[in-house]
């Protein structure tokens, strides 16, 4: 479990931050199934980085309840042609769980994760300071918004989700009671 340190900008001290990983925004490329390899999907869902799961879960819901504030109600009959009746179940039967989660870990009506989000191409443009190791690793960056992160090993890279270490427990509880609901 890779941990970092992270002062927002209006903060004198450090927090211990965990890394729970992520993917790529873009729908194309999350990994969604066809109804006919849902257990070959669970499968991959289970062993993907908790970001990545976050991800998902807020895209099955988006479908689910529609993509803009206007739509915000259930689509079932759109939702079962597109991910079938396996989810559909799963989906409906526990939404306001899922709604409920979704609201903890997104900014509202968004797709912008509420923890410390570094996942976007463009966030080594934001970079306004860096310092480094004598091998050339980054050991603490500065963002042009005054937040900083500190490296505590030897990875610098910083395109991922982050939390708080206090939320780390409760987030892995919550999303391993999420795989089970999807478990064929």
């Amino acid at each position: 479990m890779r941990t970092i340190k992270y002062k927002p900008s209006d903060s004198q001290e450090f927090t211990i931050y965990i890394d729970i990983g992520t993917c790529d925004r873009d729908y194309y490329f999350l990994d969604f199934f066809k109804e006919e390899d849902y257990s070959t999907w669970y499968e991959n869902f289970k062993h993907v980085s908790i970001g990545c799961k976050l991800l998902i879960i807020h895209y099955f819901l988006s479908e689910y309840m529609g993509w803009t504030l206007s739509e915000n109600s259930p689509r079932p009959v759109y939702f079962e042609e597109v991910y079938g009746p396996k989810t559909l179940s799963i989906v409906s039967s526990h939404l306001d769980y899922l709604l409920q989660f979704r609201e903890k870990w997104f900014i509202h009506q968004s797709s912008l994760f509420e923890g410390l989000d570094l996942a976007f191409d463009d966030i080594e443009e934001s970079i306004l300071t860096t310092i480094e190791n004598e091998d050339g690793i980054r050991t603490e960056i500065e963002f042009d918004d005054g937040s900083k992160i500190k490296f505590l090993d030897e990875d610098d890279s910083i395109k991922s989700f982050f939390i708080p270490e206090e939320d780390y427990v409760e987030l892995k509880s919550e999303i391993e009671r999420i795989v089970t609901l999807f478990q064929p």
